[in-house]
């Protein structure tokens, strides 16, 4: 087996079992996935946090495994910090596969916009939830840590001025 197959193959292993961050060292910068931002069932606006939901091309899309995320998106020219979840949703759906995105700090419309998710780092594992309390909080939680994550992306590679390169 040549390297480059060797690569994906390691590639394809990490993102299955949600290992963004050693899919990122593979391949030598931040592992993403690009999609249109679609209309969503708007539930993340009235828990507090909006998401843009980005469409799923096909079935072959390497999804990393069903989970909570730091990201970096960029948007026409802006690069934004944020939180995404892949999976079912399962506190409020349980159904369909959503890739979601909390921009943090942002206000605007992005339906129709082409968003670039850059994959920094895995916060938790998707989960159900007794009650949208429950996840409201875990949500908050989630932000924060992921703050954290991007406050230490920031000191490691402080000499990077692209956070999409390492």
């Amino acid at each position: 087996m040549s390297e480059k197959f060797a690569l994906e193959a390691a590639v394809k292993v990490a993102l299955s079992s949600g290992d963004v961050k050693m899919a990122s060292e593979l391949l030598g910068h931040l592992y993403s996935l690009t999609g249109t931002v679609i209309s969503g069932s708007r539930l993340g606006r009235t828990l507090g946090f909006p998401t843009a939901n980005l469409e799923i091309v096909n079935e072959e899309m390497l999804l990393p495994a069903f989970g909570v995320y730091a990201v970096f998106v960029k948007i026409d020219s802006g690069l934004f910090r944020a939180v995404s979840n892949i999976g079912t949703r399962p506190t409020v759906d349980g159904n369909l596969i959503a890739f979601e995105v909390h921009l943090l700090r942002y206000c605007g419309d992005l339906y129709g916009k082409k968003a670039e998710v850059f994959f920094l780092d895995r916060i938790r594992n998707e989960r159900r939830f007794s009650n949208t309390g429950e996840l409201i909080s875990q949500i908050r939680r989630d932000i924060e840590t992921a703050e954290a994550l991007f406050a230490n992306w920031n000191k490691t590679n402080s000499n990077s001025i692209n956070p999409l390169c390492f």
